[in-house]
């Protein structure tokens, strides 16, 4: 089989969880002798496909166009998820945004088969595109294997001191966006502060340092306003190797999302064996399974109650939840994602 992995438009998505799919399943290919992938830019010529027997689209965006409009070769594409259409309210589109989505509306409904991160992604496919079951397959992310439990205090010490992490500290990776809840996470650790002063909140993530965009600047203002400024430390971006033992150091990590497609950080952060905190709505309990603390995330009260029951627990009890973390994150694996991709392409090929 030829295949082409068609990448992303947008460099900035090599960073976020869209790069990250695009390497662990190009990686996870590997291992199918009968498979000859390679990696390709965007084009909207069908020309430029023609040597291939099969073309997957990595990425899709309801807003941008991301799928050419005329395909000559049997088309894969994945769909992440369709957040800012299932939460329209707080993703404003605009007229040129409301045209796109109804040509890319359009143009997915045609392609030979869709691939989606999680049961609760295939729904929203299955309602708000009206795709057949049978065209849609689920293959999860996973963590990456440089993602583990480190026993090295040494190693840890240096990247503790590197970004002046605090000795104890809940931990949160990823976007600013509507659905990741950001305030809701912030008023709740003011509360969990009222019983752990000792307590901090890190953030790492790449779209904190720019403080152009709206939604930082209301988060920054609502620190502020909280009387959270010495309390909470914005990290920014940070490598692979240097968040794999931001993991490690933590002691709760919490998703405050609303809403996700997926959720790659819980299974980052369970692999690293650290316990964690989200709320049980979307995907987050397919992810989370058995091992994951949830929490009613639009209630700081309720959030913070979990937060606090976390930090708090004795050794022995942190331990079991750490080690049932890390089995339920094991159940994902890139090999497993690869074999799923391969099973769909082979599908498609055959109809």
């Amino acid at each position: 089989m030829r295949l082409a992995l068609v990448k992303p438009p947008n460099i900035a998505h090599s960073v976020r969880g869209i790069g990250v799919y695009g390497q662990g399943l190009s990686s996870g290919l590997g291992s199918f002798p009968n498979l000859k992938a390679e990696l390709l830019g965007l084009s909207f010529s069908p020309f430029d496909y023609k040597n291939f027997d099969l073309v997957h689209f990595l990425y899709f965006d309801p807003f941008f166009l991301t799928l050419p409009p005329v395909r000559m070769t049997k088309t894969v594409v994945s769909v992440f998820d369709l957040t800012p259409i299932v939460l329209w309210p707080h993703y404003p589109r605009g007229l040129r945004g409301e045209v796109k989505w109804q040509i890319q509306k359009f143009l997915v409904s045609k392609v030979d088969h869709i691939v989606t991160l999680s049961e609760n992604s295939k729904s929203d496919i299955q309602k708000v595109l009206a795709i057949p079951t049978r065209k849609i397959t689920v293959t999860p992310l996973a963590a990456g294997e440089e993602f583990h439990r480190i026993r090295d205090y040494k190693l840890l010490q240096v990247v503790a001191n590197k970004y002046q992490l605090p000795e104890k500290f809940i931990l949160y990776v990823g976007d600013v966006n509507y659905n990741k809840n950001i305030p809701g996470l912030l008023e709740a650790f003011m509360l969990v502060k009222k019983k752990d002063t000792d307590v901090k909140l890190v953030i790492v993530g790449k779209a904190f340092q720019n403080r152009d965009l709206p939604e930082v600047q209301r988060i920054n203002q609502l620190i502020g306003s909280l009387r959270l400024n010495s309390e909470v430390v914005i990290v920014g971006y940070v490598s692979d190797q240097e968040l794999v033992a931001i993991y490690n150091l933590a002691r709760v990590y919490v998703q405050p999302s609303i809403y996700e497609g997926f959720g790659l950080p819980v299974v980052q952060a369970m692999i690293c064996g650290l316990p964690v905190v989200c709320g049980r709505n979307s995907s987050l309990p397919e992810i989370g399974g058995e091992a994951a603390v949830y929490a009613e995330v639009g209630d700081p009260e309720d959030l913070a109650e979990k937060i606090v029951r976390v930090i708090k627990m004795g050794s022995s009890e942190y331990r079991q939840l750490s080690a049932r973390s890390h089995s339920q994150a094991n159940k994902f694996s890139w090999g497993k994602t690869a074999a799923r991709t391969v099973a769909a392409y082979e599908k498609v090929l055959s109809s």
